[in-house]
This record gives C-alpha cells, sequence and structure tokens, in this order.
C-alpha cells in the first residue's frame, strides 16, 4: 500500500512539472525557420547557426531565484543539445572580446545546476570589455533587483541580429553583435519594458536606452509575448517607460 501510495504522488508531481514546464514555454518568443528551439531546465532559447548566436533567451526569475547566492567558478561549456554545435570558448581567444552570459550568472546561483546551464555556450555573445563590465552589468543587476521586489518577472535577452551583416571571430566565425536587447515582463503587474543599447556603451545612465518592448520587437523583428489577449498585449508592449514603476537609477552614481 505504501509503495502504491509513494507511487501515486510521484505520478502526480511529474504531471505537475509537466504543466508548468507547458506554460512555462507558452509566452516564449515566436520562432523563425533559420532557428532551433533549445529548452534547458532553467530557460530556453533559439539559436541560429549562421551567426554562431542566440536569437533569445527566455526565462523566469523570481525572488527567491534572484536572492541565489551559491559559490561558483566560471565554466564555459559547449553545449550538445545543438544540433549543429554551438561555439566553443576558442573562439573568444586572442579576439578582444569577452564571453557575455544572455542567461546572467547572479540570477542563477540558486542551484548547482541552473549555474552550469548558465555557462552553455548557446548562449553567450561576445560583448566589448568594458560595456559587458559596467553597462550590461549594470543592467543585469537592475533587473535581478526588480525580481527581488516585484516577485516575479519573465526576461527575453539577446543580440538584435537584424543589425547583419558582422565582424566575426573564431574558427567558428561567431558574429559580434553591434547592440543587445532586453525586455523585461511582470505577469502579475502587466508591466513591461525594454532596453536596446550599443555594444559600446560604458558610461552613464540606462534611461536613454530605456524603451517600449513594441519598439524593441520593431527594432529586433521578433515577437514578445504574443500569448497575451490582444488588448493586454498591446497596451503592455506600447507602455512608456515610466521611472516610478521600474527604478532604472537604482545603480547609478550619486
Amino acid at each position: 500500500m505504501k509503495k502504491f501510495v509513494l507511487s501515486i504522488l510521484f505520478a502526480i508531481i511529474i504531471i505537475f512539472n509537466n504543466l508548468s514546464q507547458t506554460q512555462y514555454r507558452n509566452w516564449l518568443p515566436t520562432l523563425l525557420a533559420q532557428e532551433e528551439i533549445v529548452h534547458h531546465k532553467y530557460y530556453s532559447l533559439a539559436y541560429f547557426e549562421a551567426y554562431e548566436l542566440p536569437s533569445w533567451v527566455a526565462y523566469e526569475l523570481t525572488s527567491e531565484m534572484a536572492s541565489g547566492n551559491l559559490p561558483y567558478k566560471p565554466k564555459f561549456i559547449v553545449d550538445n543539445n545543438i544540433s549543429t554545435n554551438s561555439a566553443t570558448p576558442k573562439d573568444y581567444e586572442s579576439s578582444g572580446y569577452v564571453m557575455a552570459q544572455l542567461v546572467p550568472i547572479n540570477d542563477m546561483r540558486f542551484s548547482e545546476e541552473a549555474i552550469k546551464e548558465s555557462f552553455f555556450m548557446s548562449t553567450i555573445a561576445p560583448q566589448k570589455i568594458a560595456f559587458n563590465k559596467y553597462t550590461w552589468e549594470k543592467l543585469n543587476n537592475l533587473v535581478n533587483a526588480w525580481a527581488k521586489e516585484r516577485g516575479r518577472l519573465l526576461i527575453v535577452s539577446g543580440p538584435v541580429l537584424k543589425d547583419a551583416p558582422f565582424p566575426v571571430i573564431g574558427k567558428n566565425k561567431v558574429s559580434v553583435p553591434l547592440r543587445f536587447y532586453k525586455v523585461i515582463f511582470d505577469p502579475e503587474k502587466f508591466e513591461g519594458i525594454g532596453f536596446v543599447i550599443p555594444n559600446h556603451i560604458t558610461t552613464g545612465s540606462l534611461s536613454p536606452y530605456a524603451m517600449p518592448i513594441r519598439k524593441v520587437e520593431e527594432i529586433t523583428g521578433l515577437n514578445f509575448f504574443s500569448y497575451l489577449e490582444d488588448d493586454i498585449e498591446e497596451r503592455v508592449e506600447n507602455e512608456p517607460f515610466d521611472s516610478s514603476k521600474w527604478n532604472i537609477y537604482l545603480f547609478d552614481k550619486k
């Protein structure tokens, strides 16, 4: 009898997890014909082989996840889930660019598996050193702080591939993006904000690069949060930047 009850409980857990995963995947951006979608445990991505880059990475970030502080050692790993193979760390050697995580490590420090996944090369893109260290890190820190404050966010990030053609680095000819985007949606308050930032900005506030999500869609050619009812999607994606809702100045120097 005990084994029977345990079997039933185990089956319920599996079904619940599958339902949660299905609901999570419902809000992912629409996929282009040239892209390959890969689902990892804590995020999904669309890989564009011609550029050796993700078109987008998407994940849910809760306050509990954002508060994780497990220790880690950077270890970039080839993603064997990409059917055509991802770029490799060797592509970045002596290139003058850093391997930028589009799934930030500080959002994944709640579990060892999440940390490992954040270093898959399928979610990595070349960024200029100073841009990565100052501007991109500031934006990542902002999103992490917003998740702690709001409780739950849906995040999509990636390079602006419509800017092609690009310079390339490494044996695999990894494209070097000119701009990066990030869109953030609060599914409880139905509020959203987007950013598009050139891959050379190193100082100043992020406010000049904040914009409605619809503007990011126009720049990238992607369709975000299409699962929303049309009237809600229209309102959310056209919402202008409002610093009273999104404290963008949190990490600006006084």
